[in-house]
């Protein structure tokens, strides 16, 4: 199966993540009351943090799979500047989950940028009772997060599988069950998004969600 390419410019990924990278270390100098010394050892330390984990943001040919859905749903977690989480996962996907996605706030694939789509998805996974605000540290029920569980992956050429199951951390019962099919983009094999596949077990949540739900993100 061939990958259909995102709009944005691959060479682009780089770049915006080393502009996150400069953001972060201009940030990070603002003033402290500390002793210079431990103050630049703190500073030089958070830097090296932050660009160890911009540098692994998706899309990234270097990831695996699993590496590719943990990244993401850390990313959607704890966004490192306002809507970079949604930016990474519009970047993250395919053309044809792009389309969906875009597709799923009444935005055109053709006219709208990623950077719109983001922020409109950023207010509607932070919306009271959306299921989906799991994922982005937004559910009332479940604001310690989640613990995640890695059952079955597989490949088969450049396509891939990978079942995440969320557990819930104060009392461990089963959050969702959540299906990634997974495609390489050309030409440099990063794992991309090409469905998600998803099933709710929160009593709040009526049971057996699936994909089309993202298509209804809107309710």
């Amino acid at each position: 199966m061939t990958n259909d390419g995102f709009c944005d410019d691959h060479d682009g990924d780089d770049d915006n993540k080393q502009m996150m990278i400069n953001s972060h270390a201009n940030n990070s100098s603002a003033e402290v009351d500390l002793p210079l010394d431990s103050y630049q050892q703190r500073k030089q330390s958070y830097q090296r943090k932050v660009a160890k984990e911009i540098l692994r943001r998706p899309p990234n040919p270097f990831l695996s799979p699993v590496d590719f859905v943990q990244e993401l749903l850390r990313e959607l977690r704890q966004p490192h500047d306002s809507q970079s989480g949604y930016l990474c996962l519009l970047e993250s996907s395919t053309f044809e989950w792009r389309r969906i996605l875009f597709g799923s706030i009444g935005a055109s694939i053709d006219t709208a940028t990623n950077a719109e789509v983001a922020a409109f998805l950023e207010g509607l996974f932070r919306k009271k009772d959306n299921q989906f605000g799991i994922l982005v540290g937004a559910d009332d029920d479940d604001e310690e997060g989640y613990l995640l569980e890695f059952p079955a992956d597989f490949e088969s050429g450049k396509e891939a599988w990978v079942e995440c199951r969320l557990f819930s951390v104060t009392n461990g019962e089963l959050l969702a069950v959540t299906g990634w099919c997974l495609e390489q983009r050309a030409p440099d094999g990063a794992w991309q998004l090409n469905r998600l596949d998803w099933q709710d077990f929160r009593d709040k949540y009526r049971p057996g969600l699936g994909r089309e739900e993202w298509e209804r993100i809107c309710g």
